[in-house]
């Protein structure tokens, strides 16, 4: 199944960023920290990605008679899946992000002060980009451990470089 396939489906996308978040976790406490769908709903999906082999089980243990699994993101998979499908996986975020502001635009609840569209152009060094990567990662990994949708609403972030031709 290719990464659009995959990763069409939000919760996929929310495990996923979860465990990039956490570095590694159950899925018993995946599905504490997204309260919006069932833990069963959860578990097939955490299923689905190890048998698509985006998720690894490190380490296996019984806790009070039941198999936990600690789990953690398949980084060579995804390094594979990018280097192959840059084009398919930045077109699936980019429609991703447009349904959400088509979704969004269409509703009683819109309020612009809340959307974000933002685009300039940095000619930094190789060495600073990935500076800002960096730190730009480290900022939105700490709102994403204080992210929690039962209590807060919940808003996509997204942040994407490319490098362009000077002309």
């Amino acid at each position: 199944m290719n990464f659009f396939e995959v990763f069409s489906n939000p919760l996929r996308v929310q495990i996923m960023q979860y465990l990039e978040a956490n570095g590694e976790a159950t899925t018993k406490q995946i599905s504490e920290a997204i309260r919006t769908v069932s833990a069963p709903t959860v578990y097939r999906h955490v299923n689905f990605l190890i048998k698509e082999e985006y998720l690894i089980i490190k380490e296996k243990r019984e806790v009070r008679g039941s198999l936990e699994r600690l789990l953690a993101i398949n980084t060579n998979k995804l390094t594979k899946t990018a280097e192959e499908d840059i084009a398919g996986i930045a077109w699936q975020h980019f429609m991703s992000m447009f349904g959400a502001f088509q979704k969004y635009a269409s509703s009683e609840a819109a309020c612009w002060d809340r959307v974000i569209l933002g685009n300039c152009v940095l000619s930094i060094s190789d060495e600073q980009f990935k500076e800002l990567v960096s730190e730009a990662t480290e900022l939105i990994h700490k709102y994403v451990r204080l992210s929690d949708e039962a209590k807060h609403t919940p808003r996509r972030v997204s942040f994407s470089a490319v490098p362009i031709d000077k002309d």
